[in-house]
């Protein structure tokens, strides 16, 4: 009887830490224009590359995410990690043809849910960072809405 109860709970937290689905590409917004991919390493974390456009510049970003869902809604978890950027602009205070080169760290924290009768995710999230160089500083604006295509 403790070996059945013991597969039991075993398989019980199988099913209950189980992403909803293996990978993912759509779009981000509103902080610019973007591209985003997930895809889940293991049961529990996900890497997320993601490519925004904003009028003179382009920002790219990997995201490494821990994933925790919700054990009463099917579909929806919380999820935080770090990740590292690179930006790309233009600086529009100088009449040159200007660029400045943007690296730092990231973190994230957000909200994703998989439709379940659906090949959809949408997930919402804050991204701030701390750039090394280029704007330099900590910038908490980043981060917003992403509506992807699960597979």
């Amino acid at each position: 009887m403790k070996i059945l109860l013991a597969v039991a709970a075993f398989l019980l937290v199988l099913a209950a830490t189980a992403q909803p689905y293996r990978r993912a590409v759509g779009v981000k917004f509103p902080v610019g224009t973007g591209i985003s991919y997930k895809a889940f390493v293991s049961p529990r974390a996900a890497a997320e590359l993601q490519a925004l456009y904003r009028t003179g510049s382009l920002r790219l970003a990997g995201l490494y995410e821990f994933h925790f869902p919700f054990t009463k809604a099917n579909g929806l978890s919380w999820y935080t990690g770090p990740g590292v950027h690179a930006g790309f602009y233009s600086n529009p205070e100088q009449k040159s043809s200007s660029k400045i080169v943007d690296v730092g760290i990231d973190g994230v924290l957000g909200l994703d849910y998989k439709f379940e009768t659906l090949p959809l995710n949408i997930s919402a999230d804050w991204q701030p960072s701390i750039s090394l160089n280029g704007n330099g500083g900590a910038q908490p604006a980043w981060g917003g809405v992403a509506v992807r295509y699960t597979f």
